[in-house]
């Protein structure tokens, strides 16, 4: 096989499946064949790149499907990368030209604090870059090594400054899974606090609005389920992205993390290893097509454990 196959969908085709419809062209011929295409990342929408997660996005009348068979980077050596990748605890959600976004696992820095620690430590920027044997990646953001969910890199340099500028502008959509310590009975809403980060002890403090070094965190809160009195399963959404942020935040509503090692005023009443804190869905502008995207990451185990132990 080879080139670039372009196809327009027509009435007939409207309203079905993006792996479907690949499995009905000549070219491909099956369903698995037309996910290998996705996982590989030969397949783009209206000049967007697509992977398998998106297998079941229904297509639109006059939506152009293109199939680059001979893309570079999307042969047999991407699909094993990935797959060691993954056997190393990291799921990869997207990738394309572009970007790449991962779910981190618990326990898993996002990245070093200098080339130095970079060359001795572990972490999702070195797996990255070793596993799918690329040249550099570049995180958008981090979240703390104790933290699982999503994580944003780029793939370029010119990508990096595009998705900076999205961060300086406050734009994407980071949404996190959190559970605290005892029933939380606050209204659903914004919940802002000033803090400034304490380098020497390498945490956040809370602090006065005229305190040097002062920013103000915000988060917009949410109650998803009460488990009585013993813990609340919250979604929370960032309005800024400081460090430590929810977890301090947490804390100055009355409410420590389950799990929390630093950020709380009372000895733990649920025991949990890491704090429980997830990074469930990411959005932004993607680079490459200039429209919004969002990606979700489930729950990992030990937090679906929790949670079914909190409901017993």
């Amino acid at each position: 096989m080879s080139g670039v196959e372009r196809h327009v969908v027509d009435a007939e085709r409207a309203s079905l499946r993006l792996d479907k419809l690949l499995a009905g062209l000549p070219s491909v011929g099956s369903r698995e064949k037309a996910r290998q295409a996705l996982r590989t990342g030969k397949v783009s929408v209206d000049g967007g790149a697509v992977g398998e997660h998106d297998a079941g996005k229904v297509l639109g009348l006059g939506a152009v499907v293109e199939i680059a068979w001979n893309r570079p980077g999307t042969g047999a050596r991407r699909v094993e990368g990935q797959r060691r990748l993954e056997q190393a605890g990291v799921q990869v959600v997207s990738i394309d030209e572009h970007v790449l976004v991962a779910d981190k696992p618990p326990g898993l820095l996002t990245d070093a604090a200098d080339t130095e620690q970079r060359k001795r430590r572990d972490t999702l920027r070195k797996r990255v870059r070793q596993y799918l044997q690329v040249p550099e990646v570049w995180p958008a953001h981090r979240i703390d090594r104790d933290t699982s969910g999503l994580v944003l890199f780029a793939r370029t340099e010119a990508v990096k400054e595009h998705l900076l500028t999205q961060w300086h502008a406050r734009s994407p959509h980071r949404e996190y899974r959190v559970v605290v310590e005892g029933r939380w009975d606050r209204r659903d809403g914004r919940q802002a606090d000033w803090m400034r980060w304490d380098s020497g002890q390498r945490l956040q403090r809370p602090c006065g609005e005229n305190d040097a070094g002062a920013w103000l965190a915000e988060a917009d809160v949410e109650v998803l389920e009460r488990f009585g009195d013993r813990a609340t399963l919250l979604g929370v959404k960032l309005v800024t992205g400081r460090r430590n942020q929810i977890r301090l935040q947490a804390m100055l509503a009355g409410h420590a993390l389950v799990g929390e090692p630093l950020y709380r005023r009372r000895p733990a009443t649920v025991p949990f290893p890491r704090q429980a804190l997830h990074a469930f869905r990411l959005g932004f502008v993607h680079p490459g097509t200039q429209e919004p995207v969002m990606h979700e990451a489930p729950l990992p185990a030990d937090l679906r454990r929790l949670l079914e132990s909190l409901r017993t």
